[in-house]
Protein backbone atom coordinates (compact mmCIF):
# COMPACT_ATOMS: atom_id res chain seq x y z
CA UNK A 1 0.00 0.00 0.00
CA UNK A 2 1.23 3.56 -0.86
CA UNK A 3 -1.34 5.77 0.48
CA UNK A 4 -3.49 6.30 3.61
CA UNK A 5 -7.18 5.23 1.14
CA UNK A 6 -5.72 1.96 0.28
CA UNK A 7 -4.86 0.88 4.22
CA UNK A 8 -8.49 2.35 4.99
CA UNK A 9 -9.83 -0.18 2.09
CA UNK A 10 -7.64 -3.04 3.71
CA UNK A 11 -8.73 -2.44 7.08
CA UNK A 12 -12.96 -2.31 5.80
CA UNK A 13 -12.75 -5.96 4.64
CA UNK A 14 -11.91 -7.22 8.03
CA UNK A 15 -14.01 -7.27 11.14
CA UNK A 16 -14.44 -5.83 15.01
CA UNK A 17 -12.21 -7.77 16.88
CA UNK A 18 -9.66 -9.07 14.45
CA UNK A 19 -5.98 -8.97 14.52
CA UNK A 20 -3.84 -7.55 11.69
CA UNK A 21 0.04 -8.22 11.48
CA UNK A 22 0.71 -4.27 9.83
CA UNK A 23 4.02 -4.17 8.18
CA UNK A 24 5.02 -0.17 8.44
CA UNK A 25 8.52 1.67 7.55
CA UNK A 26 9.73 4.20 10.42
CA UNK A 27 12.72 6.10 10.46
CA UNK A 28 14.54 3.90 7.22
CA UNK A 29 13.23 0.52 9.31
CA UNK A 30 10.65 -1.75 8.86
CA UNK A 31 8.28 -3.08 11.29
CA UNK A 32 6.01 -5.28 12.39
CA UNK A 33 3.10 -4.02 14.63
CA UNK A 34 0.19 -6.11 15.94
CA UNK A 35 -3.35 -4.65 15.56
CA UNK A 36 -6.93 -5.35 17.08
CA UNK A 37 -9.72 -3.66 15.37
CA UNK A 38 -12.24 -1.92 17.61
CA UNK A 39 -15.19 0.49 17.38
CA UNK A 40 -14.37 3.69 16.88
CA UNK A 41 -16.61 5.67 19.91
CA UNK A 42 -16.81 8.73 17.49
CA UNK A 43 -18.59 7.02 14.79
CA UNK A 44 -22.26 6.82 13.98
CA UNK A 45 -22.73 2.79 13.74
Amino acid sequence: MTDISEAKAEVGKSQVGAELTLQVRRDQQNLKVLARLSVNPNSDQ
